[in-house]
């Protein structure tokens, strides 16, 4: 999985120098965690953060992709997201 990402995130950054489009994000993270069993509720709120980059690349006249890699913190959780994006 590390060997993906890392392909992904090299691949994204070396067909996005010479895409029209390319950018680094950044903000906060509201995270809310239910549970509801046999009489017992459980509600917790964390707020963490996320930095990512993202390129937009033209497939077609009419179609393009976002490939995007995030890194997202919230308390103990940390993880990499890597959505891909269809316009």
């Amino acid at each position: 999985m590390k060997k993906f990402i890392l392909l992904f995130v090299t691949l994204t950054f070396v067909i996005g120098a010479s895409a029209q489009n390319f950018g680094i994000r950044a903000g906060a993270d509201f995270a809310t965690a239910k549970a509801k069993f046999e009489g017992y509720n459980l509600s917790e709120n964390e707020t963490g953060f996320y930095i990512g980059a993202f390129t937009t690349l033209k497939v077609s006249e009419s179609f393009k992709i976002r490939p995007e890699v995030n890194y997202i913190s919230i308390k103990d959780l940390d993880q990499i997201q890597v959505p891909i994006l269809g316009n």
